[in-house]
């Protein structure tokens, strides 16, 4: 009888020590697997995201949201500067804005972040690390950005419908015109002089293509 108590007890606590082991083996996989997801989180560069011409931030979730979804844990930095209407001003000064914006983003991660600018935004994007050739940028990502500048009807538009496409450079190329921002991305074929005689004009008026 008492040997049989005393073969129950070590059995209990065999299966005791049995249990801790076991416990303390998933500890230190859950460790090495959240260390993994760390590290591996961790080597993802932090994204700042611009978006497009009369839209926001809203606009721009979809991206980051993906980003998010393919790579838990790297920060995204989504624009809130310029949104709707404001997005039509004058090119340079959403680019002086923006940019200190991402040199800041930048000084936080000095291993460096990546650029994503959509349509007008691929051209802020583009004139901020021209602007500010000091900043960290590894990668950037022009998706449907009009880098050669803008010209077409459909475009013109869908957010002036009265200007006609051949006549819109009187608009856009004149002083008012260019303090818009599809004034200095605005790239008629037929008037390239102008652009030109724009761009080399002392004052603070220039094309940004």
């Amino acid at each position: 009888m008492h040997q049989n108590q005393s073969e129950l007890e070590v059995r209990g606590q065999l299966c005791a020590a049995s249990k801790n082991m076991i416990n303390s083996v998933i500890r230190i996989y859950l460790l090495l697997f959240y260390l993994l997801l760390y590290n591996e989180a961790k080597s993802y560069h932090a994204v700042v995201v611009i978006h497009g011409v009369l839209t926001g931030s809203d606009s721009m979730e979809l991206i980051s949201n993906r980003i998010q979804e393919m790579h838990p844990g790297t920060p995204v930095y989504n624009t809130v500067r310029f949104a709707g209407w404001s997005s039509l001003e004058p090119m340079w000064e959403q680019v002086e804005e923006m940019g200190m914006d991402v040199l800041s983003i930048g000084a936080a991660f000095p291993e460096g972040i990546n650029l994503i600018g959509y349509s007008q935004g691929g051209l802020l994007a583009r004139a901020i690390l021209q602007r500010f050739p000091m900043h960290n940028v590894r990668n950037f990502i022009s998706l449907s950005s009009p880098q050669a500048g803008q010209y077409g009807t459909r475009f013109l538009h869908l957010i002036f419908p009265d200007l006609v496409c051949e006549t819109a450079y009187e608009l856009f190329y004149s002083r008012l015109g260019q303090h818009t921002s599809i004034g200095n991305y605005w790239n008629d074929p037929h008037h390239q002089v102008t652009i030109l005689t724009l761009t080399n004009r002392p004052v603070r008026i220039k094309q940004i293509i």
